[in-house]
């Protein structure tokens, strides 16, 4: 595992729970999933829900906009948010780079 984004921090993003993101500003945790894990999805205190926002687009333009992203590196929807953040920060930061704007 010599690459900054080693196998083993892809597996811990891949089983993600919400005791496991560090929020020292106790900031609002909003969960975006497909669903296929929901051992780990029941974990976080709020999840993304149709009855307040209506469309994938609608979740893309949150994560964008968030304070802090945490991103699945194999997903290709969080490599998308990644770059449309520009320079706000994506965790896991050894496989999320700052990009300039």
């Amino acid at each position: 595992d010599d690459h900054p984004c080693s196998t083993t921090t892809v597996q811990k993003m891949c089983k993600v729970v919400q005791p496991d993101i560090h929020n020292p500003d106790s900031l609002p945790i909003i969960l975006f999933t497909d669903g296929q894990r929901p051992e780990y999805d029941d974990t976080f205190a709020i999840a993304f829900n149709n009855s307040w926002a209506s469309s994938f687009l609608v979740q893309q333009w949150v994560m964008t906009q968030s304070q802090i992203h945490y991103g699945n590196p194999l997903s290709t929807v969080d490599d998308a948010i990644h770059h449309w953040r520009h320079a706000k920060p994506t965790e896991p930061a050894q496989c999320y780079p700052v990009l300039d704007d």
